[in-house]
């Protein structure tokens, strides 16, 4: 399963997924698109037999941002802040090697905080499916969860679903398709 945000390039996009799409591992879908000829920035989210993962593409590398296996603390906005298992994201870089390019783009739409609201909300939902645990239900985080997390409004308009408004920096920016994947 591969979802891909942000591309401009349609030609070498739907050629790149194609290729990634046909990989048997998610080794094999990373060489793939280290290979590959790439003309913008991108990022996209497969599900592998090795798990999930979120590609953070530019033009000249691949960054791989895998959940975190332990409870790490980490910098602000890096995955490891996050909990173990769970991979979320936004628009900034979290792979620790394409990370210093944040820098060039301060505001990246409020990214951490959104980042950062997203991990509450994740931690509150899973803590109110433990408590209502049942038989059929391990306490994780369901479906539900997670479109009631992407529909948040919290800080509007600044908030993780963005609407067109009169922000003179950031405005024009506006959730456009979220995407959920599913693996089981």
């Amino acid at each position: 399963c591969v979802c891909v945000l942000n591309t401009v390039s349609p030609e070498l996009r739907y050629f790149n997924v194609r290729k990634v799409l046909e990989s048997t591992t998610l080794e094999q879908a990373v060489t793939t698109l280290r290979a590959s000829k790439r003309d913008r920035p991108n990022n996209c989210t497969i599900v592998s037999p090795q798990g999930p993962a979120h590609l953070e593409v530019t033009c000249g590398s691949v960054g791989v941002v895998r959940p975190s296996e332990t409870a790490e603390s980490g910098d602000e906005g890096d995955l490891n802040s996050l909990r173990p298992g769970r991979l979320l994201h936004t628009n900034h870089y979290l792979d620790k090697d394409l990370a210093h390019l944040n820098s060039q783009y301060p505001e990246i739409i409020q990214s951490v905080p959104r980042l950062e609201r997203a991990a509450l909300l994740a931690d509150e939902f899973q803590q109110a499916n433990q408590r209502r645990r049942t038989a059929s239900s391990d306490g994780q985080l369901g479906v539900e969860d997670l479109q009631a997390l992407l529909r948040d409004h919290e800080g509007h308009p600044r908030s993780i679903c963005r609407h067109p408004n009169s922000d003179e920096d950031t405005g024009e920016w506006i959730t456009v398709r979220p995407a959920l994947l599913h693996s089981e």
